[in-house]
């Protein structure tokens, strides 16, 4: 009887924990979800510059800037360049070249950007080493996160398959371009594309990486600053010579616009009406070409270092990245000063809700895509930070359709981290444009 009561009230006490903390393992989820049904949800801040003393100053950045948000698998990314608070820049950051410590640094989510992890030094720079413009993709070919970075010494590639835990080494990453015509070739701030080049009767399913680079004419080059216009900078894409290649293997470079640009963002999407072809390569097996034909549009938005800045440039390339069309002066405004010349901007395509009636070549209905671009709402200062959208694959944006962040605010970029939620990590502050870095989500159209 004893041994009776006693298993009697241990079952009891068993399920009463359970009875407890059951329900409040269903509120926090309930509590999450109910966070991200929210439209415009309250800023998350995720990089915090320090102010005044800092006794953590050898380990720890004061202050952020260069925000990427990357997704990829539920597991959310927040990137920024770590540097040192000197007061002497707009942003109250300083920036790289004047001998202080720099870093890329990064964040994880695992809950769609509601808590973060603790920072992450993925890259601590000194002297000829220091980083400074960096690009993060996916690597579909061998299931690897990578950041390409630059530095005075050349460029730089870091790559992680466990999510982020481990990082290797850096190697260099080899661009093959023209000495004659170009002086540097470096990483925009954003994210490179994989393309998906479908089957042919000679060539596999193939994967094509994209990433948005600068290339520098040889006339003009300013090695620091962006004072004014900027002749020499046109925005780019490079891409590794051969399909299905690793970072190790050679790149080169491939559209380069003709208007003057910087800070690129690209995405793709299908689009039915703009068919074209292009002879592709293949290193998998045996060296193999063959001309495919897509309906994929990669679509570029680039800050405008040209003669009329003030409003953003976009492109279109139809050829899988070769070459670039269409280029054009958009409607999106972004701020010009005497100190600086536009701002780096956040780009999604997403699909629309509803299916249309056309068809790709697999003879899949093809879904309307919906473009986001986040950027400051001025011509003349960093602040009003919105998200402008298009519905006609960039020909026309209504401009702030969604308000981000009403202060002063700076760089931004844009990912699509679930099914419903767009996430905006961006510049701001009260002070400076760059005081924090934060987060702030809204709902898909």
């Amino acid at each position: 009887m004893q041994y009776f009561i006693v298993a009697t009230l241990v079952i009891i006490i068993v399920l009463l924990q359970i009875s407890f903390v059951f329900p409040l393992f269903l509120n926090n989820n309930n509590s999450n979800r109910n966070k991200l049904n929210m439209f415009n949800e309250e800023k998350i801040d995720v990089f915090v510059s320090i102010n005044g003393n800092n006794t953590m100053k050898q380990q720890y950045p004061p202050c952020f800037r260069q925000p990427v948000l990357f997704t990829h698998k539920n597991v959310i990314f927040a990137f920024a360049t770590g540097r040192n608070k000197t007061g002497t820049s707009p942003s109250l950051c300083s920036d790289p070249g004047d001998g202080s410590p720099n870093y890329i640094v990064s964040k994880t989510s695992m809950d769609y950007g509601n808590t973060f992890s603790k920072l992450q030094i993925l890259v601590a720079g000194a002297g000829n080493t220091q980083p400074d413009f960096y690009v993060v993709y996916y690597n579909n070919y061998d299931d690897s996160i990578h950041v390409v970075y630059e530095t005075p010494l050349g460029v730089y590639d870091i790559h992680t398959k466990d999510f982020g835990i481990r990082w290797s080494k850096p190697q260099v990453l080899v661009i093959e371009f023209d000495k004659n015509v170009f002086a540097r070739v470096t990483p925009s701030v954003g994210k490179g594309i994989n393309i998906i080049i479908p089957p042919s009767p000679t060539l596999s399913s193939s994967v094509l990486l994209l990433l948005p680079f600068i290339c520098s004419t040889k006339k003009q080059i300013k090695v620091r600053g962006d004072q004014g216009a900027c002749p020499q900078c046109h925005s780019c894409i490079i891409h590794p010579k051969h399909l299905n290649s690793s970072s190790s293997s050679p790149w080169v470079v491939g559209a380069v616009t003709e208007h003057n640009g910087r800070e690129s963002q690209i995405v793709s999407y299908n689009n039915n009406d703009n068919k074209s072809t292009r002879t592709t390569t293949s290193t998998t097996i045996n060296t193999t070409t063959t001309t495919t034909t897509t309906t994929t549009t990669i679509f570029s938005t680039q800050r405008n270092m040209g003669k009329k800045p003030g409003h953003r440039l976009q492109a279109y390339s139809y050829d899988f990245g070769d070459t670039y069309i269409n280029e054009q002066v958009s409607n999106v405004p972004e701020p010009a000063t005497s100190n600086w010349t536009g701002i780096k901007s956040g780009l999604v395509a997403a699909a629309a809700a509803i299916a249309s009636n056309n068809k790709d070549n697999n003879n899949k209905f093809i879904q309307p895509v919906i473009l986001y671009q986040s950027h400051p709402n001025s011509t003349t200062k960093r602040e009003n930070l919105v998200v402008s959208v298009s519905y006609d694959n960039g020909k026309t944006w209504k401009v702030g359709s969604i308000p981000v962040y009403q202060g002063l605010a700076g760089y931004s970029d844009m990912s699509q981290i679930n099914r419903t939620h767009i996430g905006v990590l961006y510049e701001n502050g009260i002070h400076g444009y760059a005081d924090v870095i934060s987060l702030t989500r809204f709902r898909l159209e």
